[in-house]
């Protein structure tokens, strides 16, 4: 198949999704939603001028451009946008993307950029719009879906795709309930499987899970995060702390503010790492972290939360995001409200307090990630979808309709 792609091209999630096909014989399209750098992640990208005749082939990410350069490109669309006064003429170039490489299938990574394009152009082009996958990302449907100035987009988007995809089971409900009536595709991880092997070579201790003295603690105070949620439960807890040292990554301004008082108020070993700091290093935090902490208001699943499984820190995390489809509270991590750092508190102490309670969750949360996080699993799984759609199969979308496996 030729399939176009409508992602933030500058965003991990997406180059790990797409690399998923780069040995397959699909050819890939990618239209930006914006001017931004593509990731570096992505394994082969092409820029293809709108006026050319056809992609280059499978292998190749096509990334489609007003310009074959790349600087001239992005000032091209800087331009059109400054013209405009608004974002919306790429709607029109999208209009005539589709009708130029005909593609068998578009597939929008996220909602309120890409999914947004897409059903601009949708409703441009009517029924000649090709079939269409929209995969909703973290709190595109959870969240925006319950504000009244994006309620009604999600809603048309639902009712125009063909196909909806989530990394949540929660989410499934809620498009069905905003009127999505065309066929579910396979829960899977928004940002594919991981190199299970390649990451647990940041686990420098070979001891119990238990012995570890690292607390991490995700940093972001935003729209969705409650960082200082998190920071008034450890000053809640703070007497049975003082042998562990607290590191808080992706920190904002206030946070840091909160971290500093908190060590000088309370005499905690806490303090924030780089903002900057690379990926690595919140790997290797993660690795020798004895508990993570991630609370927010909304959340798909967390792409942090996930990292800490796999390195074996034990999952203290609110229950906004889907963390319930893979931990058992209480057992292999704890599922907190966003909104009580006294609960959060009483559950950091008994994360601390029990030793078999954290080595065996350890061990469960390592056998539900070989299981269900392993790259080769994921991609498996990826591509067996468009596989699938390829050759016509159904997914589930009710009695009458056969389930694709």
């Amino acid at each position: 198949m030729r399939i176009l792609f409508v992602a933030m091209h500058n965003g991990v999630h997406t180059a790990r999704w797409i690399n998923q096909l780069a040995d397959t014989h699909h050819e890939i399209l990618l239209f930006p939603p914006y001017v931004a750098p593509v990731h570096d992640m992505f394994k082969k990208v092409e820029r293809l001028a709108t006026w050319e005749k056809r992609p280059k082939g499978p292998g190749t990410v096509n990334l489609v451009s007003l310009l074959p350069l790349r600087r001239g490109a992005g000032r091209a669309e800087m331009v059109m946008s400054s013209i405009t006064g608004s974002n919306n003429w790429r709607v029109s170039w999208l209009e005539q993307v589709i009708r130029r490489f005909k593609p068998d299938l578009v597939h929008s990574l996220e909602y309120q950029s890409a999914g947004y394009l897409c059903l601009g152009a949708r409703e441009l082009m009517g029924s000649e719009f090709p079939p269409w996958i929209a995969t909703n990302w973290g709190s595109d449907i959870y969240l925006f879906g319950r504000l009244p100035e994006h309620h009604e987009k999600i809603c048309r988007i639902l009712k125009y795709a063909d196909y909806y995809s989530a990394e949540c089971h929660r989410d499934i409900k809620i498009a069905r309930d905003l009127g999505f009536t065309g066929q579910i595709l396979p829960v899977l991880p928004a940002a594919g499987g991981y190199d299970l092997a390649q990451m647990r070579k940041f686990t420098t201790h070979q001891g119990k899970h238990s012995a570890r003295r690292t607390i991490a603690v995700k940093g972001l105070q935003h729209w969705s995060g409650r960082a200082l949620t998190a920071l008034d439960a450890i000053c809640i807890a703070a007497d049975k702390l003082r042998d562990f040292d607290i590191r808080v990554y992706s920190a904002s301004p206030e946070v840091e503010l909160m971290v500093k008082l908190a060590a000088a108020d309370h005499g905690l070993d806490i303090s924030c790492l780089p903002f900057r700091c690379s990926r690595e290093d919140v790997l290797r935090l993660h690795a020798s972290a004895r508990i993570y902490i991630g609370i927010g208001i909304s959340d798909g699943i967390s792409t942090s939360f996930l990292e800490a499984l796999v390195l074996g820190a034990f999952p203290i995390q609110a229950n906004t995001a889907c963390v319930d489809e893979w931990i058992r509270d209480g057992e292999s991590g704890f599922i907190v409200s966003p909104f009580r750092p006294e609960e959060i508190a009483d559950k950091i102490v008994s994360a601390i307090s029990d030793d078999e309670l954290v080595d065996k969750a350890a061990s469960i949360n390592a056998e539900t990630v070989d299981a269900r996080l392993n790259y080769k699993v994921v991609k498996r799984e990826a591509v067996r979808i468009y596989e699938a759609i390829e050759k016509g199969e159904c997914f589930d979308r009710g009695s009458d309709c056969k389930v694709a496996t």
